[in-house]
């Protein structure tokens, strides 16, 4: 089996050399969360250290993950809370979290390592070293999961260590072996890697996660691995290399030099015919985050989205304020609208690295933990003048965060909407744009729920006044809110 990358623990653990032979596993109960994530990250390096035997660092490495899973609950907690005042100590107790994933996933390569060097002759038994291979991908998942889950980037090596695993499986002949309760086959847990790697996850909110997860380990044993001949679909394809270190990525046409291969391509056809026979039996009343999450794959997958707009470097440090939440920026224009006009809403401010003509990618220092994807949000340059948009993507890596931004519309005001000839229904917070040529010269109106309906009446209200509108096309909407057009009555 090739060697896998074992890099070394970050010195911002601690500088303590690890002790020549494998002390008692800590006690980290008595210890606050960011001292006992040190404790057991220092414990592992030792046990990486330490010429163990198979059975023991499987022993040590369970022991390990119980006590980790507590500590990152704690440590998550933490970061969130201390983020709101002091984004650099919530980045640094998010990074300690993230190094204990890594620790162990190293941890359970070793595993699988060592345990493919002691596998014995012909005659030995294959089920240690197929359980031991099980393990390192199901540590791979759920390192990928919790990365996503924190919007973070992935440790170099991730990639090459999952298809080399892999690889070796597949010489083995050992793909559709099963391990583990309930039994999942080696390849339906590689396929899992493989399609969490081909979603947008960093603009998906935890609601769609919780309901991703459960889905791919259902259905990631319909993706098929075919070589690659050098053809592709009319269409483009999903293809990546088994020699490089990177996700699947999808392609109209092949690159003129191409990587070293060799190079396999994704056949979805009966994963996206499951998917569609899923979306088809939905039951009643339909989850709106189920729906949304099967539209969602089936789009991404059949036609994956494509830049619209080249993006323009931005070399000048220009900064932008942000406000988050649909109730916090309803209630900030609300606020404008009525005070003095000294007066301004404070926001934090974040870098524009770059923009296009359909949106813009902010970066702040740490993590501002109440900004999620799918979040409706206020962005301006000076006091008064904002824009709405939507989070699309957080990305963050190096106690830096960047977040991509989707533009909604200018000009945003607070108004109250209610539908028309609905008796007791009362007001609801709604924002209204500004109509654009992009639109047909129709307003738009964001707000939470459902509201939409096609020709749907509605009364608003703006101040003193009210008007009578009709809702015409829908043009956005997650599990939180709707984008609508409109036309005045």
């Amino acid at each position: 089996m090739t060697d896998l990358t074992l890099p070394s623990l970050p010195f911002l653990l601690s500088p303590a050399s690890p002790e020549p032979l494998l002390p008692r596993f800590p006690s980290t109960t008595a210890l606050d969360a960011d001292e006992a994530a040190r404790v057991l990250l220092l414990w592992l390096d030792k046990v990486g250290n330490c010429p163990l035997s198979a059975d023991t660092l499987q022993l040590s490495l369970q022991a390990a993950r119980t006590t980790s899973s507590r500590l990152q609950t704690r440590l998550d907690a933490l970061a969130r809370e201390r983020s709101r005042d002091d984004a650099e100590a919530g980045s640094h107790l998010q990074a300690l979290a993230l190094q204990l994933e890594i620790a162990l996933h190293q941890g359970y390569k070793r595993l699988a390592m060592l345990r493919d060097r002691s596998g014995g002759g012909w005659l030995a038994s294959s089920k240690p070293r197929v359980e031991a291979l099980a393990q390192a991908l199901d540590s791979a998942w759920q390192l990928q999961l919790y990365f996503t889950r924190h919007h973070a980037q992935l440790p170099a090596g991730f990639w090459l260590d999952c298809h080399q695993i892999y690889a070796h499986i597949a010489a083995k002949n050992w793909a559709q072996k099963t391990a583990g309760e309930p039994a999942i086959t080696l390849a339906a847990r590689y396929a899992a890697i493989l399609l969490t790697g081909l979603i947008a996850s960093n603009g998906m909110d935890q609601a769609s996660l919780n309901a991703f997860i459960p889905l791919m380990q259902e259905e990631a044993r319909h993706l098929q691995l075919l070589a690659a001949t050098g053809e592709l679909p009319e269409e483009g394809g999903f293809v990546f290399s088994s020699a490089g270190d990177t996700p699947p990525r999808f392609i109209t046409d092949w690159p003129a030099r191409k990587a070293p291969g060799p190079w396999w391509q994704l056949d979805l056809a009966t994963l996206l015919d499951s998917l569609q026979a899923r979306l088809q039996a939905l039951p009643e009343p339909v989850s709106q985050i189920q729906l949304q999450l099967l539209l969602q794959l089936q789009q991404n997958w059949r036609h994956p989205a494509r830049r619209r707009h080249r993006r323009r470097r931005r070399l000048e440090s220009n900064k932008l304020r942000l406000l988050s939440s649909l109730p916090d920026c309803w209630a900030a224009l609300a606020a404008e609208a009525t005070a003095a006009a000294g007066e301004d809403t404070g926001a934090p401010e974040l870098l524009v690295v770059d923009l296009s003509l359909s949106g813009v990618q902010l970066q702040g220092e740490g993590r501002l933990y109440h900004i999620q994807p799918g979040e409706v949000i206020l962005i301006s340059s000076k006091p008064r003048h904002w824009r709405c948009g939507i989070v699309r993507r957080i990305n963050s890596h190096d106690a830096q965060t960047w977040y991509g931004i989707e533009y909604m519309g200018k000009q945003p005001q607070a108004v109250e909407i209610r539908p028309d000839n609905s008796l007791g229904t009362s007001w609801q917070q709604a924002i209204m744009l500004k109509a654009s040529l992009r639109h047909s010269g129709c307003g738009l109106l964001l707000m939470a729920g459902r509201a939409f309906n096609t020709l749907r009446p509605f009364i608003v209200r703006h101040g003193a006044q009210e008007i009578a509108i009709q809702a015409t096309r829908l043009l956005m909407q997650n599990t939180h809110y709707q984008l609508f057009e409109y036309k005045n009555q």
